[in-house]
């Protein structure tokens, strides 16, 4: 019996638990990956069982039925490769097979046993507990993708706060801005530090599958030795604003000398003054 220590917060991501899980077995279960996409399919990959070497499409999900839940089934028809799912739950998974599409549930791996553990994470002066109110810039081109994707994703990766002396509290919220509107705002319930970035080949393309907003497969010209992201807010009721909320105090930005990325704490009251008419 193989034992396989996983982090605890990637259960929160769901389907990219899944990812993550895919390309840590992902040459075990006879497959090489060619290309991960955020858009349907998810994976393309080269199936190597029984000396196949076909190039095949694998759509990753939490569970089998999402795949029916996020509409794939009307995409299918569109792909000139073979598709399959991979998931962690198998629900749902025999609808699938009546299309024939194979699933391949990795909760069910034989002779593995999965470990669940917590994060390495910095102490911090735990003395603060009052939640506080942060801007957070956000930059779509950089994240190649709309916010709606971090809808379901519950993790969002960013050295913001690499020089920040505390932590930061439970039910914090953080709002996002974007060209001078305020595009949506996340409540936070755990901030994590993970400070070692990958070093090997494989650990890069590991740390592709894993996190968003941006990869090097997607960026080449990603820099891992100044660009591995380090804090992890685990987040929760991510609420987007549509249409965005203009930022009215434009004093409020220009008095507090912020260079782009770095965070700023509001007050409750310049907080709520966000949301009056």
């Amino acid at each position: 019996m193989k034992t396989i220590q996983l982090y605890e917060s990637l259960k929160i991501g769901k389907e990219e638990f899944t990812r993550h899980l895919f390309s840590l077995y992902s040459k075990d279960l006879g497959f090489e990956i060619i290309e991960i996409k955020k858009r349907f399919p998810d994976c393309i990959a080269i199936d190597k069982r029984n000396n196949r070497n076909q190039k095949v499409a694998i759509e990753l999900e939490e569970k089998a039925e999402n795949f029916f839940k996020h509409g794939h089934d009307a995409q299918i028809n569109n792909l000139d490769l073979d598709c399959l799912v991979v998931c962690w739950d198998d629900t749902g998974s025999e609808l699938l097979k009546q299309l024939n599409i194979e699933v391949i549930c990795l909760q069910k791996l034989k002779n593995i046993k999965f470990e669940f553990i917590n994060e390495p994470i910095i102490e911090y002066d735990s003395r603060v507990v009052e939640p506080e109110y942060l801007i957070m810039f956000y930059k779509s081109s950089l994240a190649e993708g709309t916010i709606n994707y971090y809808q379901d994703l519950k993790v969002f990766r960013t050295n913001s706060f690499n020089n920040r002396k505390r932590d930061i509290p439970k039910n914090s919220k953080i709002l996002l801005c974007e060209d001078k509107q305020f595009i949506a705002e996340f409540t936070v319930q755990k901030f994590v530090r993970i400070e070692e970035k990958p070093k090997t080949e494989y650990e890069k393309r590991l740390y592709d599958l894993i996190s968003y907003p941006i990869g090097s497969s997607e960026n080449p010209n990603l820099d891992l030795d100044s660009e591995w992201c380090k804090g992890h807010l685990i987040y929760s009721s991510l609420r987007i604003f549509d249409p965005p909320i203009p930022l009215k105090n434009i004093e409020l930005f220009n008095t507090r000398n912020l260079s782009h990325g770095s965070p700023m704490v509001l007050t409750r009251k310049e907080y709520l003054s966000i949301f009056s008419k």
